[in-house]
């Protein structure tokens, strides 16, 4: 998701998401598409490693705006991750660490445990994740 020009080709990438749904489809109709994590401009503009690439908020918020907007059109369950994650989680200023990805890991288990075992399952979980991940639990 870096980018060379100030708005991104959105419908090269609705093409190849289209594409990735069919071919998921293929194995299961339970199909979840997860949105995108903020960046830290300060440290993806540019990118160390390749100065004519920019990783961009503005950008970050057109593709979660258009993943949605694909989502609802393809029957396809859509989980928004942005306000998840700080810039104090994302240590390259794109990459999620430990901690942040045990948030996402939550939020994805609190959208897909079945209601009748939700509680216990999810109390579980979070309990597991804050052992894993050396978090207290309330």
């Amino acid at each position: 998701m870096y980018y060379r020009k100030d708005v991104p080709c959105l419908k090269r990438k609705y093409k190849k998401l289209k594409k990735i749904l069919d071919i998921a489809r293929g194995f299961t109709q339970e199909v979840t598409f997860l949105g995108i994590t903020p960046v830290d401009e300060s440290k993806t503009m540019p990118i160390p490693w390749r100065t004519d690439l920019y990783y961009m908020e503005k950008n970050v918020a057109l593709y979660n705006d258009a993943l949605e907007k694909f989502c609802a059109e393809n029957a396809v369950a859509f989980i928004p991750i942005y306000d998840l994650i700080t810039k104090d989680d994302l240590p390259d200023g794109l990459h999620p660490n430990p901690e942040g990805h045990a948030k996402i890991a939550e939020k994805v288990l609190e959208r897909s445990i079945r209601e009748e075992d939700s509680e216990r399952l999810a109390r579980n979980a979070i309990t597991e994740l804050g052992r894993t991940y050396g978090r207290k639990q309330n």
